[in-house]
């Protein structure tokens, strides 16, 4: 939990900008090649998404600044497959992505 809320407090130490954006990170002692070769993935899979690459010191750990039109990240999202956390009230549980929702 504490490696989270730093990431948290990392993140909002970030200029705003008008896209939606997102950082994640990967621990200190991720191998060199693992960074490079998702990293190239997610440019030519994504060409709209911007990546940047920072190392964050007084965490420890490497972060990759994500920044893409909220239409792109949503059309995205469903092109990787990745699911949502539904609310109890919509039926709960979790649900893939889906751009025309």
């Amino acid at each position: 939990t504490g490696h989270m809320v730093q990431t948290t407090m990392e993140w909002m130490r970030t200029i705003p900008t008008r896209d939606c954006d997102i950082l994640m990170t990967f621990p200190s002692n991720t191998d060199d090649h693992t960074l490079m070769w998702l990293l190239s993935r997610l440019r030519s899979r994504m060409p709209a998404l911007g990546v940047h690459v920072r190392y964050l010191p007084h965490l420890k750990v490497w972060g990759f600044y994500m920044t893409a039109t909220y239409d792109n990240l949503l059309r995205y999202a469903e092109e990787l497959g990745l699911k949502k956390t539904v609310k109890p009230e919509f039926g709960g549980g979790t649900k893939h992505f889906c751009y025309e929702e």
